[in-house]
């Protein structure tokens, strides 16, 4: 029982592996703790999303990888600072939402610098380590892109994922 403040918090532990949801009577914090230690492994995370950000809650999957391989290895692979071209469409929430931006709309490849802003966090993250030739799928949190706000420039409104579909055309490194 915490009762620092106006309001004092109770906390209760209840170990749903045995009765489901339907747990009535609370366990104590340190047999809740000791179950959990001594619990198997879940088999739920056999397979993990394609690749995860630790955390964020973009998901980011390669679609096509370069026909080439980066010509330089790690040098030749985007880093913030680095100016790239990019294909790309945006969609809320979805690959089947509703189509909020694209460079087809904009008249063609678009150019920006890798973490400067130009672009949603998800993206600028997202586009992090690829090469040219490469197309990757970004599913973003709200979080990393438009935020509680929306963008009234695209009409997407707040608290939104953001699914974004992006070729890498070309990339100068930072100099």
């Amino acid at each position: 029982r915490i009762q620092n403040g106006p309001y004092p918090i109770v906390l209760q532990f209840y170990d749903l592996r045995k009765t489901g949801d339907h747990q009535t009577v609370p366990v104590s914090p340190q047999t809740a703790l000791l179950e959990a230690q001594q619990a198997p492994p879940s088999s739920n995370n056999q397979n993990p999303p394609p690749l995860s950000t630790k955390g964020t809650g973009l998901v980011i999957k390669t679609v096509q990888k370069p026909k080439d391989p980066c010509p330089d290895g790690q040098s030749s692979r985007v880093r913030r600072g680095d100016t790239i071209t990019i294909n790309y469409e945006a969609r809320v929430a979805s690959p089947g939402g509703p189509l909020y931006d694209s460079s087809t709309e904009r008249g063609g490849p678009v150019t920006f610098r890798v973490g400067s802003a130009q672009a949603v966090n998800g993206v600028d993250i997202g586009v992090y380590d690829m090469c040219p030739g490469e197309v990757r799928e970004l599913d973003i949190p709200a979080s990393l892109g438009y935020g509680r706000a929306g963008s009234v420039v695209f009409d997407v409104p707040g608290d939104v994922r953001l699914w974004w579909r992006l070729e890498l055309l070309q990339l100068e490194k930072k100099k």
